[in-house]
């Protein structure tokens, strides 16, 4: 099976290689409850885009958060986003992706790179 790249475009890292997606309501409430994330990504897909906002309660480790326009573009970040730890970015997101801890960090991903993310798989 090919791999599912998830690449920043504007400064050319592959930022995950095999993502999960969430592209139910159910997919989306779920996320990581309950689990380790480790080296594992979610993508949260929403069709039409939202105002999001994040909980990491029964969640046993940290993630990396990206909040993407419906151009690719982030609109939001946040590293190092905590067990039990609540975030409010207040913005409206078409996409989000939550990704292992210091993938912000060793990309170099700032606000406003374009993020390519490849076709959703079931």
């Amino acid at each position: 099976m090919a791999q599912q790249l998830i690449l920043n475009k504007t400064r050319g890292t592959i930022l995950h290689t095999a993502p999960q997606w969430a592209l139910t309501s159910r997919q989306q409430a779920w996320g990581f409850l309950f689990q380790h994330p480790g080296d594992k990504c979610i993508v949260f897909l929403f069709m039409p885009a939202r105002r999001v906002s994040f909980h990491m309660w029964f969640v046993f480790g940290s993630i990396d958060i990206m909040a993407l326009d419906g151009k690719g573009k982030i609109i939001a970040l946040k590293e190092r986003f905590l067990p039990w730890t609540l975030w409010v970015p207040n913005i409206i997101a078409s996409a989000v992706l939550e990704l292992p801890t210091g993938t912000i960090a060793k990309s170099k991903t700032k606000l406003g790179d374009i993020v390519v993310l490849p076709a959703p798989r079931k």
